[in-house]
């Protein structure tokens, strides 16, 4: 049955007129006067649970006891059911804390367990207040409900500083009905709250579960786990050795080693991997009878089938869609579910090549989620192109999911973009999605972000802006609340309004995220910009007025720390001088702050290893690790200014001239080098590395040519006035030319050129990446360069170029040129892949 079916039949039976997804609705209740909790600093009052009451029941008023003796000094008493007898505390409130169920005959009981998902009620009456769902989860959601209405409870943070619990002499109930049911039957934002448990000893989880945060699908990658090399791929258990399951490469079968999940399908055209799947969600769900979905989702990263690609069209950006074989087989495996289980889902990801609706309809009992990071949304062309998926897929399945990237960390700034938050779930609770899962890899820096977020998967009808203000007042109180709003509302700004203009938005084409391994988008933020938001900060600390809040501040002002380290040491794009003027304008600039910029760069490691021990503030997707490194020393700059005095003229001999005095007289160590390197480049006394960097040969060794889907090597030399280039065909995913080459530490320089098709689409990226190896071949680092978009690009030689200082223990570099989504009808040239170190 359907969200919208339960809804209606809860609005019959409780007689109600009009409902919203995400309701909370209150209604006048006979005899309810907001009964008194607590009354001149003494309890009137009495907690009272089942006899056999379910551990989250337990849990719950324990919750409700220690908030209200937190916010008025006073320790309600808990009584069992059996126990709350008249003459156990006469006259005074019961608060109710119950689980409905069948058995139950009362009215309350016949309205719970009509509520859908994680609904509640809270119902006050002649001497007692009632919280009831049909499950614990409601009954919990309902308890921290009365919490936020009775005492105006919030729980802003993880950790022990993070609830906001005003202070109270008196207390009353609610002198009305509260009905309240969620938008999305499921909601979860990774890691906050995974699995079934209330009091986990980690901050993150529990936090989410204050939050209301319940996951109650699956959906993610599984197919390794039903397919599991270490069972079905092993000759030596002769007894379930199946080779045939595993995807053709080559004409073979490719049997991945027993502990990759990634990089490989099962070869889903085999009528045996059908069986397979099927019995695995039938074992699942006799094994948990509460369980009500299966996941059916791909591995990631890949690796079908190469016949399976032969059946493979395209989608709407020009990318290989498995998506009729693999609907196929997933609608196969649901009607043989259905006759075990007819009332249970199987969920999966619709996530690159299956992203694509199928040209048929999926099964009833088929939840795809839907992958995007609705981000986009701030982007009127992004939002419509997310609608136009959306419409699609409601028109091959009845139930829908959707899977969301709203990171935090690695990001080098705040991400905060509310009212796109909420113009996208607005949209999604009324268009058939039942479930949101998002990826958030929080860290309080972001502030706001996830409290408004589970507010918004609960309620999405709620105002974003309000909420940013609401959490701002909280989290520092009314004297400090204005600075932090205003700080928050200007990262909200550069991402709403300014960072939608820049390569790093554009290049994303048919990504399902946005790339959130590099930083180019920094370049839209003045250092100004940076100095005013620590002053807010600061502001902010010194007004917080009480203990919590301060410790909330510190948090913000910690998290700040990285952010401002990044932004001032980042490599910001600059225009090249064009005269002398500014030449020594720039030479003074980056010289000026190149001791600060090399200091921050390294800073913005300390800080992460810094917070790793704190869960408010780890970075648990490490920037250093996914490429997102930069030096310091603004090499591009350099590159600039070397260009500039090659030109020759009076007006690059100044300039020389002033380099030299900053040789023979700058204090600074860094500074001299700099200016050393600078003149290198400008005399030309640099080493082109590498081997057939211009294709002159003919041939494509010993370039190494990679493709996330066959064929494996999408490339040839061709020939075109007398000159040989290397030609690219578009229509996968990933992929990308490589070549390792020894290198030293110091200045290196990337340098290609490249041509696209004259009518090329809006589809397709490329970017620099280098892996940097040590004499043995482990990794010291990874960089990635800036992503250049390849449309309007077409049909004229266009410069990509990557600048960076190589590390201490650097040996070889494996330099890489990443393809990202590039169309079918695109095909990509090269007439030079070069790389350049002083001599």
């Amino acid at each position: 049955m359907s969200f919208e079916l339960s809804r209606r039949s809860l609005l019959g039976g409780l007689g109600a007129t009009a409902v919203a997804f995400g309701l909370t609705r209150t209604s006048s209740a006979a005899g309810a006067t907001g009964l008194p909790f607590v009354v001149d600093g003494a309890a009137k009052a009495v907690v009272v649970v089942p006899d056999a009451a379910d551990p989250q029941v337990s849990a719950a008023a324990a919750t409700l006891i220690s908030t209200i003796a937190t916010s008025t000094g006073v320790t309600l008493p808990r009584l069992t059911e059996s126990a709350a007898t008249e003459t156990a505390y006469p006259g005074w409130t019961r608060i109710r804390l119950r689980v409905a169920s069948d058995r139950d005959t009362d009215e309350l009981s016949r309205q719970a367990l009509s509520l859908p998902g994680d609904g509640y009620l809270i119902a006050p009456a002649q001497t007692a207040v009632t919280v009831i769902a049909a499950s614990p989860w409601g009954t919990r959601f309902g308890t921290y409900a009365l919490l936020t209405k009775v005492v105006g409870a919030e729980w802003i943070m993880p950790g022990p500083s993070g609830a906001d619990i005003p202070a109270s002499t008196n207390l009353d109930g609610p002198a009305a009905t509260i009905l309240s049911v969620p938008a999305f039957a499921s909601r979860q934002l990774y890691p906050l709250g995974i699995g079934n448990t209330w009091d986990s000893t980690n901050v993150l989880a529990k936090w989410g579960a204050q939050n209301r945060m319940h996951e109650t699908r699956s959906y993610s990658h599984n197919l390794s786990r039903i397919f599991s090399p270490a069972l079905y791929g092993d000759p030596q258990k002769p007894d379930t050795y199946r080779p045939q399951l595993y995807p053709l490469r080559g004409g073979v079968p490719y049997i991945p080693p027993a502990t990759t999940a990634t990089g490989w399908q099962p070869r889903l055209t085999v009528p045996e991997t059908v069986d397979i799947a099927a019995q695995a969600a039938i074992s699942a769900f006799d094994a948990d009878p509460e369980r009500r979905a299966f996941s059916l989702g791909i591995n990631d990263s890949g690796g079908f089938s190469e016949d399976e690609y032969e059946l493979s069209g395209y989608d709407e950006f020009g990318l290989r869609s498995l998506s009729n074989v693999y609907y196929a087989w997933v609608n196969a495996v649901a009607e043989k579910v259905a006759v075990a289980y007819p009332d249970r889902l199987l969920g999966l990801i619709a996530y690159n090549e299956v992203a694509a609706p199928p040209d048929f309809d999926v099964h009833p009992n088929v939840m795809p989620y839907l992958c995007r990071d609705r981000y986009g949304w701030v982007d009127p062309g992004t939002k419509a192109a997310d609608l136009r998926r959306h419409e699609a897929w409601q028109r091959r399945a009845s139930t829908l999911g959707w899977y969301d990237y709203a990171y935090g960390a690695p990001y080098p700034i705040p991400r905060i973009a509310g009212t796109a938050l909420q113009d996208a779930y607005s949209y999604a609770a009324g268009h058939d999605v039942q479930g949101v899962f998002a990826e958030l890899a929080p860290n309080w820096g972001d502030g706001p972000k996830a409290w408004m977020f589970t507010k918004l998967l609960w309620d999405p009808s709620l105002d974003a802006s309000a909420l940013l203000e609401e959490w701002c007042r909280r989290a520092v109180g009314p004297a400090a609340a204005a600075d932090l709003i205003a700080y928050f509302q200007t990262w909200e700004a550069i991402w709403t309004d300014r960072v939608p203009a820049t390569e790093w938005f554009g290049a994303t084409g048919g990504s399902t995220y946005f790339p959130f391994y590099q930083a180019d988008f920094i370049d839209v933020i003045e250092p100004a910009e940076i100095a005013q938001q620590r002053q807010r900060l600061e502001r902010v600390e010194l007004q917080a007025d009480s203990a919590p809040r301060k410790a909330r501040a510190e948090v913000l002002q910690r998290a700040f720390s990285y952010y401002e380290a990044s932004v001032l040491s980042f490599p910001r794009a600059t225009p090249p001088p064009v005269d002398e003027i500014t030449a020594s304008a720039l030479l003074d600039d980056v010289t000026g702050r190149l001791d600060d910029s090399i200091a921050l760069a390294a800073k913005r490691g300390q800080l992460i290893d810094e917070f790793n021990g704190d869960p408010l503030l780890r970075h648990s997707t490490d920037a250093r690790k996914v490429g997102m490194n930069w030096s310091g020393w603004n090499l591009p700059v350099l590159w600039q200014l070397a260009e500039f005095i090659q030109c020759g003229g009076a007006a690059a001999a100044h300039v020389r001239t002033k380099v030299r005095q900053l040789i023979d007289s700058a204090a600074s160590a860094n500074v001299k080098s700099y200016a050393e390197m600078l003149l290198q480049v400008a005399d030309r006394e640099v080493t082109t590395l590498g081997v057939n960097t211009r294709f002159a040969d003919g041939t494509i060794a010993p370039w190494l040519i990679e493709s996330s889907e066959p064929p494996r090597e999408p490339a040839v030399i061709a020939t075109e006035h007398g000159r040989h280039l290397l030609r690219v065909a578009g229509g996968f995913r990933s992929g990308g030319i490589s070549q390792a080459i020894a290198v030293q530490p110091g200045l290196i320089r990337h340098h290609l050129r490249y041509r696209v098709t004259a009518d090329a689409g809006s589809g397709g990226a490329m970017q620099l990446t280098w892996y940097l190896l040590n004499a043995t071949g482990g990794l010291v680092q990874l960089y990635r360069g800036r992503r250049r978009q390849l449309s309007g690009t077409g049909g004229h030689w266009t410069d990509l170029v990557g600048l960076e200082m190589l590390p201490a223990g650097v040996t070889t570099a494996k330099l890489y040129v990443s393809f990202l989504g590039i169309p079918a009808q695109t095909t990509v040239d090269f007439d030079r892949i070069e790389f350049n170190q002083l001599r």
